[in-house]
């Protein structure tokens, strides 16, 4: 029964629907991320292969990078051709960090692709102020507005655990290896600024920093 539970989550992780179709969240919402990696046009068209870096990981345990799968529902979603690439960029964004059991040294992470506002220079590790847009039907266009630190440590930012709830509690409670996780990034200024969590997808506890949407003059 364990085994079959822990399957049940990981499919979970691995079919949650990424930004671009996450419906149900108002147009405006700014959602506060990492970037994990400033695509390459062709690597944005196809997917590729990551190689994670050296101080990509949580907890001690490095990083183990799925593969990166095309940004093509993101381009749709952004009214953006596979050949206009180049003039606007994608970039894959971590929203958070997960893990199958808490012993075995391994993490994954969940990215969705978004592309980059007008004027925005970013790079590796920035932690940005990302817009959800309106997009075709209930598509949701991931769009970078703003670059809020240049890394983690600049920020004052760290990667959180969180609580996986009653589900997740109870995965754990079966688990001769400790359960399954995931840990958030979060930033001094969330609570100042009364950023709130909300939760992309359906892996039990994992959330963003999200404001609503401004109000309408």
């Amino acid at each position: 029964m364990t085994s079959r539970r822990l399957s049940a989550l990981a499919s979970i992780v691995i079919a949650v629907s990424p930004i671009a179709a996450a419906t149900g969240i108002p147009p405006g919402t700014v959602v506060l991320v990492e970037i994990a990696h400033v695509a390459r046009g062709d690597e944005a068209v196809r997917g590729f292969n990551r190689t994670p870096g050296a101080e990509e990981g949580v907890y001690g345990a490095p990083l183990k990078a799925d593969k990166a799968t095309s940004a093509k529902n993101a381009m749709t979603a952004c009214g953006i051709r596979p050949e206009d690439v180049v003039e606007h960029p994608f970039v894959l964004l971590r929203l958070f960090y997960f893990w199958h059991d808490q012993t075995s040294g391994v993490v994954h992470d969940f990215v969705a692709w978004a592309t980059v506002g007008t004027g925005v220079q970013v790079a590796d590790g920035n932690i940005v102020k990302v817009e959800l847009l309106a997009g075709p039907g209930d598509s949701r266009c991931a769009t970078i507005r703003t670059v809020v630190s240049t890394s983690l440590k600049g920020g004052e930012c760290e990667y959180r655990k969180n609580d996986m709830g009653t589900l997740g509690n109870a995965l754990g409670a079966v688990n001769p290896l400790g359960g399954p996780g995931s840990a958030s990034m979060y930033c001094p200024f969330v609570d100042k600024e009364g950023w709130k969590k909300l939760s992309i997808t359906s892996f039990p506890g994992a959330s963003v920093w999200s404001t609503p949407p401004a109000p309408s003059s």
